[in-house]
């Protein structure tokens, strides 16, 4: 494993991620308790692909930090196994693997064409994550970016219907399958049409989205809620317990009417968030060097000891010591992310020392 790559992992800091996979996966603590440590694990992964891929903070990145999130517990967490092949696994390459073809797909939607070059540099360790592994090798020299385009979305259409993924990080097979062989009469069919396609679906969108939204209100609404709430449509659409499209559908116009059910939901879900909001400000009013030293007494660590604490909190020893010097101070929704990571660890290590006694006296027992 390369240096690169080690600090790679070393910076996403997986272990807290990957003991609450194996913890909830032997049945010693809730799938709740899982998802809150895994959470932030999985968003800061995220962000990292949504940076390398050139879509971070855009529209895009946290409906697909989103999509990675529910492919990362449907997926990756029933299947995850502490060892494999008598060696410990690890958790973020195969985050890292799945995570990525997604990233492509959302690539592809924003109409762009990345070289695999865009990722695979020094910068994340090219000796374990392979460029085949993603996708089959284009010349951009050789081709227009019409056929490229073309290509990339062949091999994407191919690669919708197979099953699951493979967690084998020896294993050198491709996760997309090969290009398949084009006409040059298709080629030329898609050199002419893909840009007029895209310029009449565009205007198209836009003028569906805007009626929609002149002229509903009830769409108006639950889009102004959403986008108060701070949530991409993926997410709105789980705490809705609808599926995204049928969400997509509603907030766009593409319905007669929002269901008054729904948009009860909605509203009582603003209702809560803004309770939540007046409560956690309360909470967390006091200096930042207060609120870290309630964290280390918490967790029952030194508060005067900046690498124990930056471990603690999940952050880097400088921003530790800016906080403890008033320095800084992150914002509310950081605020309770950085104290979920302190309670979550707290739990594990709980949990993990709860389970060496039992081990011990079922010794001593025997």
């Amino acid at each position: 494993m390369s240096d690169q790559y080690q600090a790679f992992i070393r910076r996403i800091d997986e272990v807290p991620a990957r003991d609450a996979v194996i913890a909830y996966r032997a049945g010693r603590i809730g799938i709740n308790d899982m998802a809150e440590v895994c959470w932030p694990y999985i968003m800061r992964l995220g962000s990292e692909i949504a940076r390398r891929f050139s879509f971070s903070g855009t529209g895009n990145e946290d409906d697909f930090k989103s999509e990675v999130w529910i492919t990362f517990v449907e997926k990756v967490v029933p299947r995850f196994e502490e060892n494999w092949k008598g060696r410990k696994q690890c958790l973020t390459p195969l985050v890292l693997r799945f995570a990525s073809r997604m990233a492509i797909r959302f690539k592809k939607d924003m109409n762009q064409v990345l070289s695999h070059e865009d990722w695979f540099d020094e910068k994340v360790g090219v000796d374990e994550i392979h460029p085949h592994d993603l996708i089959t090798e284009i010349s951009m020299d050789d081709i227009n970016k019409a056929k490229a385009k073309q290509k990339i979305a062949q091999i994407l259409l191919a690669g919708v219907d197979k099953k699951g993924y493979d967690t084998d990080m020896d294993n050198e097979k491709p996760l997309l399958p090969g290009l398949t062989p084009m006409s040059e009469s298709a080629l030329k069919d898609a050199e002419g049409s893909v840009s007029e396609t895209n310029e009449r679906s565009s205007a198209a969108i836009a003028r569906q989205k805007k009626r929609g939204l002149d002229n509903k209100p009830d769409h108006a609404e639950l889009r102004h809620i959403r986008e108060t709430l701070g949530y991409s449509q993926a997410v709105m659409a789980h705490r809705l317990g609808i599926g995204v499209p049928t969400y997509s559908s509603y907030e766009y116009g593409r319905t007669g009417k929002v269901p008054e059910q729904i948009m009860t939901i909605a509203r009582e879900e603003l209702v809560l968030e803004e309770r939540q909001v007046n409560t956690l400000r309360t909470k967390y009013k006091a200096d930042m060097s207060n609120i870290v030293r309630r964290w280390a007494v918490m967790a029952g660590v030194d508060p005067d000891n900046n690498q124990e604490l930056a471990a603690l909190c999940g952050v880097s020893i400088p921003t530790i010591s800016r906080w403890r010097n008033n320095q800084i101070k992150p914002e509310l929704d950081a605020l309770v992310r950085y104290e979920q990571n302190v309670t979550d660890r707290i739990a594990i290590r709980k949990k993990i020392e709860e389970k060496m006694k039992e081990e011990l006296l079922a010794k001593a027992g025997k």
